[in-house]
């Protein structure tokens, strides 16, 4: 377990020792955010203060020697008396260190990324005091030249409590199997108690529908100050595919309960894939293969923005993308799950103006106090990004970053942890520490479409013709025919369209009267699935029309548009 809050400071020139990495300072995770409700979790924005989360906007800031020192107040309510009192920080330009209530709590090497503290045994009840203080001429500014240090500044910081014994990390597989998904989850719970308790830890998959497909409890016994794994594993008969062109969510649901109460619960979106890569690094989705059109991106301020931006991206032909310099906001890759992009992320490293030079005092990719740096961030990329299904390879480094022991550690360790998706590194010279990742600039990626054929519709038959190489369509079909406003016959059927594949639809005209104006056939199909992400504020989720056509009788038995 990480080390808790610490007693001492650091000295004046800690922060300019490379072998610093961090103190005090929590095991990287996956983006968890407690709700004492399942709506509130289904709903739930970590923006806004809500009863376990405490967003930290205002600051003032002080400008030392050493850096700019940044405090802020917030309050501990009387019910987080016997819960774990936690800090959450991202986007810091520099290294920084934290106290409470001018007593220190740690310190972090790694600004860039998202970094969490145990602030328990500091907090008081009612208001308490937090400062950061982000350092200069630092020793990380070394391994950090794509980023400006001119300036010292924080990013986005949280408040979280959880329980005692709280979900620390979620572990998710989701393969898609021809059809049926397999699901794998495993919850890492940690406890911060001195006496065995038992727990039991619940589990809910959502369809985009909203429908629950899957479920499942299992009972943990904690011991003292553990850390524990409980494992769930199920096959789904039905299942969507996550695809760049259909990027289906599914929505899971994690709770823990003890003594018949719930204590926490904590969501996350799933996807379903299909992918691998060959050994030369191509790229294959559903057994096709799908080009990687790269384009590099970051997180630009804010949502919209950063929706918008990868929006564009994706409408233009850019089928990969290439987080640019460090790891962004976890927003950032919920983006391009939701959009269907595919995702190399990078770990927080670049030495692009040290030079080649493998000598004592070159590069610091080269360099042994520097390893355990580059094994960490490295760590921390993988961890914070791996159950986006977006996310299907890894970088080590920007490019130009040389080559030598420390990148050589930093890739051992992600193939310790990885085993599917490529550990890539674009300067790696023909050395052994990268796999391949074959990506084409001037390809087209094509995306595959359902497509209504109506040349014979005067007979009653339309054709739905799936043009996707890989996608399966699952779709509900209704016609409509009238002459006027009088209805003559509504059909209503679903239809699964495998790749590649078409379905032809009779449509019943007996009623039909040729040669009278006003007649027409009405066609909706409409994906099952009402959208590809379920959204908890809507009650009823309206389904996602994929083709509405109209066409009208007119002096012959044969329709026309």
């Amino acid at each position: 377990m990480a080390l808790s809050c610490m007693t001492f400071a650091l000295s004046a020139q800690d922060y300019k020792n490379p072998m610093l990495v961090e103190e005090g300072r929590m095991d990287a995770s996956s983006a968890i955010f407690p709700f004492p409700s399942r709506d509130l979790a289904l709903a739930g924005d970590h923006s806004v203060e809500s009863e376990y989360i405490v967003p930290l906007n205002e600051w003032t800031s002080t400008e030392t020697e050493e850096g700019i020192t940044y405090t802020t107040r917030f309050k501990v309510p009387y019910r987080w008396s016997d819960r774990v009192v936690l800090l959450r920080i991202e986007g810091v330009t520099n290294s920084y260190s934290v106290k409470l209530n001018d007593k220190y709590v740690g310190y972090s090497q790694a600004g860039h990324g998202r970094s969490q503290f145990n602030m328990t045994k500091l907090a008081q009840e009612n208001y308490n005091t937090l400062s950061v203080t982000v350092y200069k001429n630092t020793a990380a500014e070394s391994i950090e030249d794509s980023r400006g240090h001119d300036t010292q500044k924080i990013g986005r910081a949280f408040v979280v409590s959880q329980p005692k014994v709280r979900i620390k990390d979620l572990y998710v597989e989701a393969e898609y199997d021809q059809g049926a998904g397999l699901f794998s989850l495993g919850a890492v719970m940690e406890s911060h108690l001195i006496n065995p308790k038992e727990f039991t830890i619940y589990y809910e998959l959502l369809a985009p529908s909203g429908e629950t497909v899957a479920y499942g409890d299992k009972v943990l016994n904690t011991q003292m100050y553990s850390r524990d794994s409980v494992y769930f594993f199920t096959r789904i008969p039905q299942i969507s595919a996550w695809t760049h062109e259909t990027p289906v969510l599914y929505t899971l649901v994690v709770r823990t309960q003890y003594e018949g109460r719930f204590k926490e619960y904590v969501v996350g979106k799933v996807g379903f894939t299909n992918f691998k890569f060959d050994d030369a690094g191509r790229f294959f989705v559903n057994d096709k293969e799908v080009a990687l059109v790269p384009e590099e991106a970051d997180w630009q301020g804010d949502y919209e923005s950063t929706a918008a931006y990868l929006r564009q991206l994706k409408e233009s032909g850019v089928s990969l993308i290439l987080v640019d310099s460090a790891p962004q906001p976890d927003e950032f890759y919920q983006l391009c799950d939701k959009l269907g992009l595919y995702v190399c992320n990078q770990a927080d490293i670049n030495t692009s103006k040290s030079g080649l030079g493998r000598v004592r005092g070159g590069n610091p990719s080269n360099d042994p106090q520097w390893t355990d740096s580059f094994v960490s961030r490295a760590e921390d990329m993988y961890l914070t990004s791996k159950n986006h299904p977006s996310v299907v390879a890894f970088s080590l480094a920007d490019e130009n970053s040389a080559n030598g022991i420390a990148l050589y550690e930093a890739y051992l360790k992600l193939k310790s942890l990885e085993k599917k998706r490529p550990i890539y590194y674009s300067s790696a010279e023909g050395e052994w520490n990268t796999d391949g990742l074959y990506m084409n600039p001037d390809a087209e990626v094509v995306n595959g479409e359902l497509e209504l054929v109506t040349d014979r519709a005067g007979e009653g038959v339309v054709m739905l013709r799936n043009t996707s190489a890989i996608t399966t369509f699952n779709v509900k079909a209704t016609y409509l025919t009238q002459r006027g406003a009088v209805k003559y016959a509504q059909m209503e059927e679903e239809i699964t369209i495998q790749p590649g594949e078409s379905y032809q639809c009779r449509v019943s005209l007996a009623e039909m009267v040729p040669g009278k104006k006003n007649n027409s056939l009405d066609i909706t199909v409409s994906d099952v699935n009402p959208s590809f992400d379920y959204d908890a504020s809507v009650e009823v989720a309206e389904p996602r029309i994929l083709i509405h056509r109209k066409l009208g009788f007119y002096n012959s038995p044969t329709l026309e548009k």
